[in-house]
Order: structure tokens, then C-alpha cells, then sequence
């Protein structure tokens, strides 16, 4: 089978067109770091990552000095043990953003390639399972929009066939994040799933004083209340209510789907979700946008991973 002979990463630096803004952080740039991955057949696939203003040539750095290199004469149909080695020869620094960008460029480049070798879309080779799966966006939930703008955008979400809307919250009072969700709510009526997303900008008695106001409406879940390392401060918050605060972006239960309890890991190892989400039945919603952050193949926080996962 052809080997890998070429290997090339660059960066574009993409200005947002308009502000987006959470809890904690403002996006500067959309930092996009590409990787395109040819063969001794000529056959190329391209993967890329992104960071939202911080880091982007740190994670190109790394791919052009340390892990790109490593591919040179590999198998590329060899894509789990290329992830392991990759993660190996870096474990010194495998725990953090830097290397799950760096992976999850290179992971999702080894999958396109496969892909077009095969003259198959990845929803076919890994299965087929589904063709479509309902989708939800955050593009109109940033934390300055207004209840009336952000009420806007959900309806004209809605009409364009998507599931739900993510809605950014956090705001200094309660009383700022039940105007725009409460808005929503009577704009979408219940059938229509809104979840939120704190951005880990919360204390534990901060995020508690929101439970009631989210289960009151019907809130799909609560997205990284939490600093992603504040292990015991998720356990607490999980035994206080019944809301799905999921400490990573990606597969919810729902519609046809399968529970999935709140995520304790720090952040640098959830991002092995990809699999989980293709597997039949297992995906009952899900975000698009942050599936590329390990790549479909892995799970930065460690080299070894359970057996028969």
C-alpha cells in the first residue's frame, strides 16, 4: 500500500466578520491550521485545526518540526498506530491544546486521504450508520447578542431545518442569562432544544444558582460550567440536579441515542469523541464544530488507552 512521501502544514489567519464573544474570552482570529498529507500514488487528503486567536504557530511549529517528519515513509492506511506513535513521540508535552490542535490535523488529513482512496465520505467507512444527523448551531448565541437578535436568529435556525440552538451564557447576574434564555424559550416553544455553554467561566455556587432556571426551561444541557480540572466541583454539581452538563463539545443523548454522563477529564483528554458519535445509534445530536479539535482517531491526555475501546 502507498506510504506517505509528502507532508505539509500551513497556517491562515481568518479576522472574524463579526464579534464573538462568551463568558471568559473574545475570538481574536480564527487561526486555521491546515495539513495535507500525498502519497507515493499522488493521492492527498487535508486535514485541519483552529485556534480562536492564541497558538496557532505554536501548533504549526510543532507539526513542521516534531510530528510531520515522523510521517515520512509511513503506511498511511495505518491511522490509529500512526496517532499512538505521534502522541509518544511528544508524551512529554502530549497534555494540552498545542498537541491535540497538532494531531487533529494530521488524524483528519489521514482520514480524508482514506477516504478519497477508497471513493468513500467517512460516514460510509465508518459504517454507515446514518446519513443525516440533526444538527444544532452557536453562531447566533454569543453572549452580547440581545434576547431579541439571539430570538432572530433561533427562528430563522429553526426554519432552516436545524435542531437547536446553543446559547452562550454567564452573564455578572442570573437575571442577564434568563432574559435571552427565557426569550428563546417562549420565541421556540418546547419542542424546539436549546442547550447552553458556560465556557468554564463559573464558580461552583455560580453554576448552582443557574440549575433551577435551566431545568425550568427544559435546557438540553449545561456545557462546561466548570474549569475543566475542577473534577470534585462537577461530581457536587452533578449530584444537585438532573440537568446533562457535558464537560465537552460533541454528542448529546437524545433522539435514538444513548446517555452520556458528565465528562471529568481535563480538557486535553475528552477530545475522543469522534468514534463514540459514529458508532449505530450513538449519535442523537450533535455539534459541528468541534469534532476536528483530536481528529476522529484520538484522545490527548495519554498514550494508552482501555482495551477494546
Amino acid at each position: 500500500m502507498p506510504r506517505i512521501e509528502k507532508a505539509e502544514a500551513f497556517l491562515v489567519d481568518l479576522v472574524p466578520k463579526v464579534r464573538r464573544t462568551d463568558a471568559i474570552q473574545c475570538f481574536k482570529s480564527h487561526e486555521t491550521i491546515f495539513v495535507t498529507l500525498t502519497d507515493a500514488e499522488d493521492a492527498s487528503g487535508r486535514g485541519y485545526s483552529y485556534t480562536i486567536g492564541d497558538g496557532g504557530p505554536s501548533t504549526l511549529a510543532l507539526l513542521r518540526h516534531t510530528l510531520l517528519p515522523a510521517l515520512m515513509g509511513r503506511e498511511a492506511e495505518a491511522i490509529e498506530a500512526i496517532w499512538r506513535d505521534l502522541l509518544f513521540t511528544s508524551h512529554a508535552t502530549a497534555v494540552g491544546p498545542i498537541m491535540s490542535l497538532a494531531l487533529a490535523a494530521i488524524d483528519i488529513a489521514l482520514w480524508d486521504l482514506r477516504g478519497k482512496r477508497a471513493g468513500l465520505p467517512l460516514h460510509l467507512l465508518a459504517g454507515g450508520a446514518k446519513t443525516r444527523v440533526p444538527m444544532y448551531s452557536t453562531e447566533g448565541g454569543w453572549l452580547l447578542i440581545e434576547p431579541a437578535a439571539l430570538v432572530d436568529d433561533a427562528v430563522a435556525l429553526r426554519e432552516a431545518g436545524f435542531l437547536g440552538s446553543r446559547i452562550k451564557i454567564g452573564k455578572p447576574a442570573v437575571a442577564g442569562d434568563a432574559a435571552r434564555l427565557t426569550a428563546e424559550r417562549a420565541a421556540l416553544g418546547p419542542d424546539c432544544e436549546i442547550t447552553t455553554d458556560a465556557n468554564q467561566s463559573m464558580t461552583g455556587p455560580e453554576a448552582a444558582r443557574r440549575l433551577p432556571l435551566l431545568e425550568s426551561l427544559n435546557i438540553g444541557w449545561f456545557e462546561e460550567p466548570l474549569p475543566s480540572d475542577g473534577i470534585a466541583g462537577h461530581a457536587r454539581l452533578a449530584r444537585r440536579r438532573h440537568l446533562h452538563h457535558p464537560q465537552t463539545h460533541g454528542v448529546r443523548s437524545g433522539r435514538g441515542g444513548r446517555d452520556h454522563p458528565p465528562d471529568p477529564r481535563p480538557q486535553a483528554a475528552r477530545h475522543r469523541q469522534f468514534p463514540a458519535a459514529l458508532r449505530p445509534g450513538a449519535a442523537g445530536a450533535a455539534g459541528a464544530e468541534r469534532y476536528h479539535r483530536a481528529g476522529p482517531s484520538g484522545r490527548c491526555g495519554g498514550y494508552r488507552r482501555p482495551s477494546g475501546r
